[in-house]
């Protein structure tokens, strides 16, 4: 078969084709039992899985009307149009990555894959701090930022090496246009939302934050590939500082967590992350992000991986760690918090404060903020201060006098240890048994003028320094001061 010679010819040859699918989606799946997943679920494992990602996309586009086509933003939309039913064939018909591609394509579609995750990451932790409506829609838009390269490793008869994937100038020469503007192209060929095909243009529409963020999540993870220190880096520091309103360590503090949370979700890649590289982590903490079952490195010799890069940095704490209350930073992180509740406040700001004092402070590996769904029947996760592990899209049913409608009933602090264990994990749901399972923890009521908001939560999830007295006492004293902020935010 000729090979095409334009873009268009690319694009007619690529249209129908289909991305594999990761042997990891596959198996996770089958473990969950397909029939009993639920969508936000459904979505997580998606998303770590462009082919799959994909293809529940393009599936949808085409079923749904051309009046509504380009609103399908989110996998979980994209899932209810389609039904859990057809979502089921269509994974059981694709084929897989591992038993479809040589070693060599398998090696630069994942290098690309998880390259693109943690984009992704990067620009949904700042829609996070930003309190996007919808921060998935930004992650589902920034996971197919290189769509086109992967369309083209797997379909494209060799025609993609290392060296092109990574040079735009020699991209013009040998396929004439760039990967960028056949991801664009196809793009709109498949009809994908609208949100996702101004991501993908060179010019994106001006002042639009949510694009922003894509782009500069893209340029932080193109640039840690280079290296963690340097003008490259420090600029993308700045830039995110700029944008969110926060300081520039609470966003080297952000770019970092970001680094090591995508790093964790996504082990089974087997490639090296980035964040092996990170300064600030121990012998301990690199061998943890080091990924499972890895693949040959054969192709491409990056500094991710090999040399530890080394410059100035406040120590990260990760999950697994001895996370523990630093009373100095606590006292200056509530002294900040104070002092921007007596000014204007900038929401994004202000939740960055309250993650550097209850995460990086008071030594919470996690701690967030859970609101109450307008009917009253669910605790939504708005604002995670710490690592995200089993808390992203979580949603605590509200109901049958279990612990949180029972916390909601008036205002109260609740500090989960030995003496009380017992009597309390019999009221949480047992779906969230695995979620509450640590020896401590902390829960507050959130309350503005007399009525519930929600709650905030918090433990020492994968550390052995156990919570205190004076713990419970700075975590209602951050509460009280969140909930005063939510206060002045209503008025």
């Amino acid at each position: 078969m000729d090979r095409p010679t334009s873009l268009d010819e690319w694009v007619t040859r690529l249209q129908d084709k289909p991305l594999p699918l990761l042997q990891n989606s596959r198996d996770t799946i089958q473990k969950l039992n397909f029939d009993n997943i639920s969508m936000a679920r459904l979505s997580n494992i998606a998303l770590t899985d462009p082919g799959l990602t994909l293809t529940i996309l393009r599936h949808a586009a085409q079923k749904q009307s051309k009046r509504l086509s380009g609103d399908i933003l989110t996998l979980d939309i994209a899932a209810m149009i389609m039904g859990m039913g057809t979502v089921a064939t269509l994974i059981e018909e694709m084929q897989s990555l591992e038993t479809t591609a040589d070693d060599l394509t398998k090696e630069l579609y994942l290098l690309i894959v998880n390259r693109t995750y943690h984009a992704a990451y990067q620009a949904y932790g700042m829609a996070r701090i930003r309190v996007d409506a919808v921060p998935e829609e930004i992650f589902t838009a920034a996971m197919l930022q290189e769509v086109g390269a992967l369309m083209l490793l797997i379909h494209g008869n060799n025609i993609l090496t290392p060296e092109i994937i990574t040079n735009e100038e020699q991209q013009l020469s040998v396929l004439g246009f760039t990967l960028k503007q056949l991801s664009q192209k196809l793009a709109q060929t498949w009809k994908l939302s609208n949100f996702i095909q101004y991501s993908l243009q060179d010019e994106p529409p001006a002042n639009n934050p949510r694009l922003h963020e894509i782009r500069l999540g893209s340029h932080v993870a193109h640039a840690a590939e280079r290296g963690w220190e340097g003008a490259e880096m420090e600029q993308l520091i700045e830039a995110m500082a700029r944008h969110l309103r926060i300081s520039l360590q609470d966003a080297q503090e952000e770019i970092h967590g970001s680094a090591v949370q995508s790093a964790q979700e996504t082990l089974f890649y087997g490639v090296p992350s980035v964040a092996i590289t990170l300064p600030g982590l121990n012998d301990e903490e690199r061998a943890q992000l080091q990924p499972t079952s890895p693949i040959i490195r054969s192709v491409i010799h990056q500094q991710r991986g090999n040399t530890p890069v080394h410059m100035p940095s406040t120590p990260l704490d990760t999950l697994g760690t001895q996370a523990c209350r630093d009373d100095a930073a606590l006292a200056a992180a509530i002294h900040k918090l104070e002092t921007i509740l007596s000014g204007t406040i900038h929401l994004p700001e202000l939740m960055a404060a309250f993650r550097t004092a209850f995460h990086s402070a008071l030594g919470l590996n996690r701690a967030f903020f859970a609101m109450l769904s307008p009917d009253r029947k669910h605790l939504i996760s708005r604002f995670i201060f710490g690592h995200e592990q089993g808390i992203r899209n979580l949603r605590i049913p509200v109901a049958h006098g279990n612990l949180f409608q029972r916390l909601l009933e008036k205002p109260q602090t609740l500090w989960v240890k030995e003496e009380n264990r017992q009597k309390v994990l019999p009221l949480i749901p047992i779906e969230l048994n695995k979620l509450f399972n640590g020896e401590n923890f902390l829960i507050m009521t959130i309350r503005i003028k007399g009525r519930p908001l929600g709650i905030i939560y918090g433990d020492r999830y994968g550390s052995t320094t156990a919570l205190d007295a004076i713990d419970y006492e700075k975590f209602r004293q951050l509460g009280q001061l969140l909930a005063k902020g939510f206060e002045q935010l209503g008025r």
